[in-house]
């Protein structure tokens, strides 16, 4: 393993571990509502080598079933509708860009085009604009 290798892995627990303390500190000094505390976490996604970490087929199936031309979702409740955490690479706008690098095909934006929408991460970095293509430029199954 690389020194960056082992940097990266090392950042993302510390990472990791100041959102645990910090949930625990809204926990113990009653910060947060009551629906959160009672919401079950969503689960990890799964990690196995050869596979996308998730289908996104709940997401894509949601959104076809939207009748408004834009709207927004935030990272909870797209995490509701995947029933799985989003990994820490979705508060990046780049992850999100429906449009950016086509090339790469992300199972999230094939989600997306796949129902018709094109996805775009807001300022605020939790949460997701999906606005509707035109017909003419949706994708064919």
């Amino acid at each position: 393993m690389t020194q960056v290798a082992f940097d990266k892995i090392k950042a993302g627990l510390e990472d990791a571990k100041a959102y645990l303390d910090s949930r625990q500190r809204e926990r113990s000094s009653g910060m947060l509502k009551p629906e959160t505390i009672s919401r079950p976490l969503a689960k990890p996604l799964e990690h196995s080598r050869g596979s996308h970490l998730n289908d996104y087929a709940a997401l894509r199936d949601y959104l076809k079933q939207q009748t408004l031309p834009e709207f927004v979702l935030s990272f909870d409740r797209i995490e509701q509708i995947i029933d799985a955490a989003l990994p820490r690479a979705a508060h990046r706008a780049s992850w999100w860009e429906t449009l950016r690098s086509p090339q790469e095909r992300m199972p999230q934006r094939e989600a997306c085009l796949a129902a018709g929408y094109i996805a775009t991460r807001l300022a605020d970095g939790r949460s997701v604009r999906f606005k509707r293509m035109p017909q003419e430029t949706r994708r064919r199954p």
